[in-house]
């Protein structure tokens, strides 16, 4: 059966005969969406930064921040974390996957540094 998946970048097809070929495809295409949406915000990452945590990071923050985005474009999406599409793909002929999660995970990433926990001290 081919199984399709509708995102904000476009519709693809994934043949499901052997399932793990298709998580692996699935995989791919979920490191694609969010390879352009990481890509999208970084041509305006001031902006991005100001509308989602209304704070202005600093330059030593970018470069951080820039480094971290690059280190998630270039990593594999943790299927874990994107259960809830993997389910509904293997349920379903037709899967809408919204930006939501992938934003989810990019803004932690940029939490991280824009918001670090303090210390804790052991007593």
């Amino acid at each position: 059966m081919i199984r399709t998946i509708k995102m904000s970048t476009g519709v693809r097809r994934i043949d499901d005969q052997n399932q793990n070929a298709a998580l692996l495809k699935l995989r791919e295409i979920l490191n694609d969406e969010r390879k352009i949406l990481i890509n999208r915000m970084e041509s305006d990452l001031n902006s991005y930064i100001q509308y989602r945590f209304s704070k202005k990071a600093n330059g030593s923050q970018l470069e951080r921040i820039k480094s971290k985005l690059l280190s998630l474009k270039n990593s594999n999406v943790d299927l874990d974390h994107y259960n809830s599409i993997v389910q509904d793909f293997f349920q379903h002929e037709n899967t809408y996957v919204s930006s939501e999660p992938f934003y989810r995970e990019i803004d932690q990433c940029l939490s991280d540094e824009l918001m670090p926990t303090q210390l804790r001290f052991a007593n």
